[in-house]
């Protein structure tokens, strides 16, 4: 395949958001095939938020401490390296035989998920034209939902009938193929130029939105980490709660797709827009409290997956419409920020679950996401004041 500059932008999208969806399905499937294998790993609900936990604690090390190798060198180098250390994680977590052994694959796992996502934000910053990156990177940050929701289909299709075991083998099928498929020319166009690799906004800018992100994304990765627990805990058998969760999935991608091609068209306060996809998040997670039946369920699966988990596309599209020079160094301190928090809510939801139950810790959820989704009306005004509306349509 040809150099980003003169191959497909489609081609490139294509490869992204396939990337991404396989460096994500580690933490995922460890999620939704929970109820299968915690009695073979001798694993509580305490257990499986450490794993998750110390997934993304390594994705926010990977992240920041790998993001300006994509700007310098490329973006295809360092996803490659990602999908083969993905691929061999797939082959080794069946073998593993207890809960504290899974760390060490999850470590390594969160190390290659986190160096993979800025280098994707390079490859579609070169690669497709400003006036389409709003579909571009909806799409790609669709990746998330669709790693989520492949996990969700993954229990009744594959796990109940040949084991958890398989689901993670047939998972390693994806990175295998990509590797062989990405393109070989990574374009390092700024390495002769590292004065100018710098982020356009202010560092303090970046790191509020990492704390913004931050919350948010913990908020939304304890959701999808233990929405089937959580469910299956209500009296619901597992292979519906995976189907309900492949449902919210399917949601949050339909959104984050449409909401990047009406940033292509329209000037919208892309910050602004995040607050109120948070909002309606910390509804849906007040609603998973209260409990009820089928109704109030969809109703919440489809808020928290929608606009819960529905807002990353347009923060991403933010960042790099704001620093053009250095997207993937400005996405690495943001998605940092991000994953720090995808580290502390996991691992506090699942905590305050074994201590206190579900009821608790999504009310938790809903009161840290509205606070959070206050942060960007400051956010948006100090942006606007550093790169004079720059971050708009």
């Amino acid at each position: 395949m040809s150099g980003l500059r003169s191959g497909s932008p489609v081609a490139a999208v294509g490869f992204a958001l396939a990337a991404q969806i396989a460096t994500m399905l580690p933490v995922f499937l460890l999620g939704t095939l929970f109820p299968l294998l915690r009695a073979d790993l001798g694993m509580g609900e305490g257990s499986l938020g450490y794993s998750v936990a110390v997934f993304f604690a390594a994705s926010a090390l990977g992240s920041g401490a790998l993001a300006g190798h994509s700007d310098r060198f490329g973006p295809w180098p360092v996803a490659r390296a990602a999908l083969a250390v993905t691929a061999m994680l797939c082959l080794i977590v069946p073998f593993v035989p207890s809960a504290v052994l899974l760390l060490p694959a999850m470590v390594l796992a969160g190390l290659a998920n986190g160096s993979i996502q800025p280098a994707t934000n390079v490859a579609l910053s070169r690669a497709v034209s400003p006036g389409r990156q709003g579909f571009a990177f909806g799409l790609k940050q669709a990746s998330v939902p669709l790693a989520s929701l492949l996990a969700g289909l993954a229990v009744p299709i594959i796990a109940l009938s040949a084991g958890w075991r398989t689901a993670y083998v047939v998972a390693a099928l994806l990175p295998a193929v990509l590797i062989l498929g990405l393109p070989r020319n990574s374009l390092p166009p700024k390495a002769a130029q590292p004065h100018s690799l710098r982020p356009g906004w202010s560092r303090g800018s970046l790191v509020l939105l990492g704390i913004m992100s931050g919350v948010g994304a913990g908020s939304a990765n304890s959701m999808a980490a233990f929405l089937v627990t959580s469910v299956e805990a209500q009296g619901i058998p597992v292979g519906k709660a995976g189907f309900i969760m492949a449902l919210g999935s399917g949601v949050s991608i339909a959104v984050r797709i449409l909401l990047g091609a009406a940033a292509d068209r329209f000037a919208l306060p892309l910050l602004l827009a995040v607050s109120v996809l948070m909002l309606g998040g910390a509804v849906a997670y007040w609603l998973f409290a209260q409990g009820g039946g089928w109704i109030v369920l969809v109703v919440a699966t489809t808020l928290a997956f929608g606009m819960g988990w529905g807002w990353a596309g347009l923060s991403i599209l933010a960042i790099i419409r704001g620093n053009p020079a250095a997207p993937g160094r400005a996405s690495g301190v943001v998605q940092s920020g991000l994953f720090i928090g995808a580290v502390i809510g996991p691992l506090g939801f699942g905590w305050t679950v074994s201590v206190q139950g579900f009821d608790v810790a999504w009310t938790v959820l809903a009161v840290l996401t509205a606070v959070a989704a206050a942060i960007p009306a400051y956010l948006s005004a100090r942006v606007v004041r550093e790169v004079h509306g720059a971050w708009r349509g």
